[in-house]
């Protein structure tokens, strides 16, 4: 039975939700409130968030963004449930990493199917990638599927050489020339990669230790390294310089 987290300030639509999802076989888990949506998701990790935009005190978005900073709640389908059909709303969820959004008043089916189309993509996403077998972390040699441009797209943990911040999303560059974006957060890729190939260089990059092909001193506090096939040269300080010597053996 999938879990279901519903994070909603009205009483009357939270019944009503309860009431519709019931139907469906799910077990339900109830926030009146953001903050208290926040603690229950990152107590329980459901299987699927529905929230709402606009709550007193902390809003959707805000949940939303401190969820993308949890590694353990960052991969968790997420539905917005707004009554606004607001481009820039719509545009500021997706940038957060929202998967979809529910309009009130919404019919029963929509729901449903939503929900359902959430889960499985869900569902897809963990038959590819190590959390079956690694806990929350990825092998090298695991495949990972992913969304980018609402375009379903199966990697190779071992084929990214890069990923790098842009927007509200990242940037992952593989080999053979390959570029995807996705609306997850640098910290929450650096939770799920393994810590053996890969390193958070800097707040907006993680690179695959695998790939450099050479360091560069510029100077006693800066350096540059050249990463292989993208031949890109990345801004590294000094504190990070002995981890990667120790990680490429120079």
């Amino acid at each position: 039975m999938k879990t279901i987290l519903i994070i909603e300030d009205d009483s009357l639509i939270r019944t009503n939700l309860q009431y519709l999802l019931n139907k469906g076989n799910y077990k339900l888990l109830i926030a009146s409130n953001g903050e208290e949506g926040i603690n229950i998701a990152k107590q329980d990790r459901p299987d699927l968030i529905i929230c709402d935009i606009l709550m007193p005190g902390i809003d959707g978005f805000e949940v939303k963004k401190r969820l993308e900073e949890d590694e353990n709640t960052a991969f968790i389908p997420f539905i917005f449930l707004t009554a606004k059909a607001d481009y820039e709303d719509l545009r500021k969820g997706m940038n957060l990493g929202a998967d979809d959004y529910i309009y009130k008043p919404f019919k029963a089916a929509d729901l449903l199917n939503t929900i359902e189309l959430r889960l499985t993509k869900y569902e897809t996403l963990k038959k590819f990638n190590g959390g079956g077998k690694n806990g929350n972390k990825f092998s090298y040699e695991d495949s990972l599927f992913i969304e980018s441009g609402n375009t379903p797209v199966l990697i190779k943990i071992k084929e990214i050489a890069l990923i790098e911040s842009e927007n509200s999303g990242t940037n992952l560059f593989l080999t053979g020339g390959r570029k995807y974006y996705t609306n997850k957060l640098v910290k929450a890729w650096e939770g799920f990669l393994p810590a053996s190939h890969f390193l958070r260089i800097r707040k907006s990059i993680i690179i695959n230790t695998n790939f450099i092909d050479q360091v560069e001193k510029i100077n006693y506090r800066k350096y540059f390294v050249l990463l292989k096939e993208l031949n890109k040269k990345i801004e590294i300080s000094q504190r990070f310089i002995a981890k990667i010597k120790d990680k490429i053996g120079i």
